[in-house]
């Protein structure tokens, strides 16, 4: 009899835990249920006001490039060199705003490193214009040439971005399509990249240098290492500055698969990208006001080449330099056998008061650098140098291996030359003789460019 009263006792007791188990989990759910219904409530809102902002920096995007076409047109048909003057003030107002919108879009910049590249440079190219012609120079039949070419590719981006714009209007959305998985670039981007490929290409405009951004192969060929964890590819840029904070923000996965990190030397702040596979410095760059300059631009050479030391890239020689502000802006390219490689270009940024290297870009170097087997001139200087019309005075010569569009790499002579007070280079064929390759300096309030 106990023994049943026992059973009993310890069933009720079971049955009232079971139901307070059932209380609390009942409970439990609820408070989940309501804070998650919360949570997904602010997620949409949040996703809706990201969307709004892509929606919002995309129609201005729009417009300034739309802007930049009516202008353009404008700018194309006109006799009148004050009314270009403010057309070429104008539409380097829009490019600008557009590379700003593109910057705040959600899209790989490497997937459409050829339409920043135009934009970036058709800014630059009407900067230069609108300089010249602020004292009533008018343009001049080469210069209003190159203009129909920027309009005809302009257009291409306007018809496409209509394009882009359409599907917006009928339920496209943007924020829905940046989650990029496993592919190289995000759907986002791929519909930008159409903007080129169904185009014509942009006209090539050379600016900081000679072949400064020329990467004639697809693969990767300078990179043949085995990836790195992020904490040795910090330890890696910790080498490069030692006494500055340093904090990974993320990876990227374009064209080169990198580590980004941030890194706050003294109040100035650096982003800084480095390789997955072998914890390579790519690029580099900086966010300052300019200061005074305290070095000449023979120490930032010094410093620079110092720099490239430290990353075990050797024998490199600095093949174009320019200052603009307290900054020096130095290209170096490998020199083999007594011959330039600029294929394997890269750029350097210098900070002329404080040394320090605020500015890197290694993408070319790092696409094209390999052993290579350099052939022998076949054609004397003095024969390359012949090709050189009479007006021409001529300064400097060496041989240098250049890339050249469609064809690859080429030995060819480099000819450096003054003419009324401007200067041009010269790629001759160091085997066939034949003219390769002209290009022109220009001289702007932001330094020496080429065209």
């Amino acid at each position: 009899m106990e023994e049943k009263k026992s059973k009993v006792l310890i069933s009720k007791k079971s049955f009232v835990t079971l139901i307070v188990f059932l209380v609390v989990l009942a409970i439990f759910a609820v408070t989940f249920s309501t804070l998650y219904a919360v949570n997904m409530q602010r997620l949409n809102t949040t996703n809706v006001n990201l969307e709004k902002v892509y929606q919002r920096t995309f129609y201005d995007l729009v417009d300034s490039v739309n802007n930049t076409e009516n202008k353009l047109s404008k700018l194309v048909a006109s006799t009148n060199s004050s009314y270009a003057n403010t057309l070429l003030q104008d539409i380097n107002d829009n490019v600008t705003n557009a590379e700003v919108q593109l910057s705040y879009l959600p899209i790989s910049m490497n997937g459409i490193s050829e339409t920043t590249k135009f934009i970036n440079q058709l800014g630059g190219y009407t900067r230069t214009l609108s300089n010249k012609t602020k004292d009533g120079t008018k343009l001049t039949t080469e210069e209003k040439s190159k203009l129909k070419e920027l309009y005809n590719s302009i257009y291409g981006i306007k018809i496409n971005l209509s394009k882009i714009s359409k599907n917006i209007n009928e339920g496209y959305v943007i924020s829905a399509n940046i989650d990029a998985g496993k592919e190289d670039y995000n759907n986002f981007t791929k519909d930008f990249k159409k903007i080129k490929n169904q185009y014509q290409d942009y006209p090539t405009m050379i600016y900081d240098g000679p072949f400064s951004d020329s990467t004639l192969n697809k693969e990767i060929k300078g990179l043949n290492f085995e990836v790195v964890s992020k904490e040795q590819a910090q330890s890696n840029l910790e080498e490069l500055y030692p006494s500055c904070e340093i904090e990974y923000k993320a990876t990227s996965n374009g064209k080169f698969e990198t580590y980004d990190f941030e890194v706050d030397c003294e109040g100035v702040l650096l982003y800084a990208q480095l390789t997955k596979k072998g914890g390579k410095l790519l690029t580099l760059s900086a966010i300052r006001d300019g200061d005074d300059e305290v070095l000449s631009k023979e120490d930032a050479i010094v410093k620079a080449k110092e720099f490239l030391e430290k990353q075990d890239i050797q024998n490199m020689q600095c093949v174009w330099s320019d200052k603009i502000q307290a900054d020096a802006y130095l290209n170096f390219a490998p020199e083999i056998d007594g011959v330039i490689v600029y294929p394997d270009l890269i750029k350097v940024k210098v900070d002329l008061k404080t040394g320090k290297i605020i500015g890197y870009e290694a993408s070319t170097y790092y696409t094209n650098h390999t052993e290579r087997n350099i052939q022998t001139a076949t054609i004397s200087k003095s024969s390359a140098e012949s090709k050189i019309e009479s007006e021409y005075q001529i300064k400097n010569t060496r041989l240098c291996l250049s890339p050249i569009e469609y064809e690859g790499e080429k030995l060819t002579y480099e000819i450096e030359c003054t003419k009324k007070g401007d200067t041009y280079y010269f790629f001759v064929n160091a085997q066939t003789g034949e003219m390769e390759n002209i290009l022109k300096v220009i001289k702007t309030a932001d330094g020496s460019k080429l065209m």
